[in-house]
């Protein structure tokens, strides 16, 4: 599967805000958490073309971008 490197590190750093934003949460007890709904839409290829797509919501994100350690 070919994968654009540019995309690649937008997805990184989205991923990352995510992350930092729900852990510097709990600091703001008067922030609502469900303000901000962050949606992916992700393209699978298959031999160069696209073979589908899937919406990723802020709810799933960790099944899209499961962390490293």
């Amino acid at each position: 599967m070919y994968e654009h490197s540019m995309k690649r590190a937008g997805l990184v750093f989205n991923r990352i805000l995510y992350s930092n934003t729900r852990v510097a949460l709990p600091a703001f007890p008067g922030a609502n958490e469900g303000k901000f709904r962050l949606q992916y839409k992700v393209k699978f290829f298959e031999n160069g073309k696209e073979s589908h797509r899937k919406i990723y919501q802020s709810a799933n994100l960790d099944e899209l971008f499961p962390s490293r350690k």
